[in-house]
């Protein structure tokens, strides 16, 4: 008798191991879920500086599943970290985020979404060019007129 407790005990113990390292397995890997397509991306190819512009995203999931998205932007100074994730959204919904940047620079702009199941997609990026802003060009033609003037009248006196 002692000996069958001692079996049905390890029986037991074994399957008691078992059922934990299937539930660490990842859910989506049992239950056939796909990862999000990676993110559709639409931005401008170039954008004035201390201007504010929308950079479009779109995401479907082959599942059907609603997604969340993140982001995450290199400028000169190097890679940000990874925004927090924002969601869920229906899968195919539009979403944008607004972005200004103060100095002319190339920034490259990733995106990245999940479903509610916890399956990523691949990073999709684009490349924004930021340029000096309209006024401050106004200003600097502005100024050069000013400058050509001044020269002229300093030739006359």
């Amino acid at each position: 008798m002692k000996k069958i407790s001692c079996i049905l005990i390890s029986i037991l113990l074994i399957l008691i191991a078992l059922s934990t390292q299937i539930s660490a397995v990842k859910l989506s890997s049992l239950d056939g879920n796909n990862p999000p397509n990676p993110p559709v991306v639409d931005a401008p190819e170039s954008n004035p500086a201390k201007i504010w512009f929308k950079v479009y995203c779109t995401v479907t999931d082959p599942d059907g599943d609603d997604i969340y998205y993140r982001t995450q932007m290199k400028t000169s100074i190097g890679w940000q970290e990874p925004s927090n994730w924002v969601g869920p959204f229906a899968s195919g919904e539009e979403q944008y985020s607004l972005i200004k940047s103060s100095v002319d620079q190339e920034i490259t702009i990733g995106y990245q979404a999940k479903d509610i199941y916890g399956a990523e997609s691949e990073w999709t990026y684009v490349d924004v060019t930021i340029t000096k802003s309209k006024i401050y060009n106004g200003y600097l033609q502005i100024l050069s007129s000013l400058q050509n003037l001044l020269s002229r009248l300093t030739k006359l006196y």
